[in-house]
């Protein structure tokens, strides 16, 4: 009985399972970047991987934690807000070993997470912009969404076409979690 009432809440919609971990970030409104929410599992380091998922949820609107064609081919503002200097002790976006620091402007920091054109004056990014690929490319699954797992593939074969390969020692402690 327990079972049927809980089936019966769902099927109604009073209750909604939501997805886990980073799939909680909600970005759909979201207009500026604090460089702080990049550590995704706040552990003090924000890593290149961290940066692009928090990228892909920046641009998934409906948080379906899939991208479409319409949320893939739409502009986002953004604007980076400073960093506040509370818990971050080391940045690496470019994942080439060395700490970054946190004194970013809007160009460099794009730039560190592979944006490839920005239109200052314009104020805006779309998510080709950041992965470098078409849509029916980087929907490598055919699944006409993008889901995280595409993207996070894409985004470091960019990232090292870009020239950011990983450090020779990747094997140190802070590439370990």
């Amino acid at each position: 009985m327990k079972y049927l009432s809980l089936l019966a809440l769902c099927l109604t919609g009073l209750i909604v399972h939501t997805a886990p971990a980073a799939a909680g970030l909600d970005l759909a409104n979201q207009q500026e970047i604090a460089l702080q929410d990049l550590d995704l599992d706040h552990n003090g380091r924000i890593t290149r991987e961290e940066a692009g998922t928090y990228m892909f949820f920046y641009f998934d609107y409906d948080g379906n934690e899939s991208l479409s064609r319409g949320e893939y081919g739409k502009e986002r503002p953004v604007t980076l807000l400073p960093y506040d200097g509370e818990g971050i002790t080391f940045i690496d976006l470019d994942h080439d070993g060395t700490d970054d620091g946190t004194d970013f402007t809007i160009d460099s920091f794009l730039a560190k997470v592979m944006v490839d054109e920005y239109d200052p004056e314009n104020g805006k990014i779309e998510a080709k912009d950041v992965i470098g690929t078409g849509y029916l490319k980087a929907d490598t699954d055919r699944s006409k969404y993008i889901e995280l797992d595409e993207w996070l593939k894409i985004y470091a074969r960019h990232a090292t076409k870009k020239g950011n390969l990983p450090p020779k020692a990747a094997n140190e402690d802070r590439y370990r979690d």
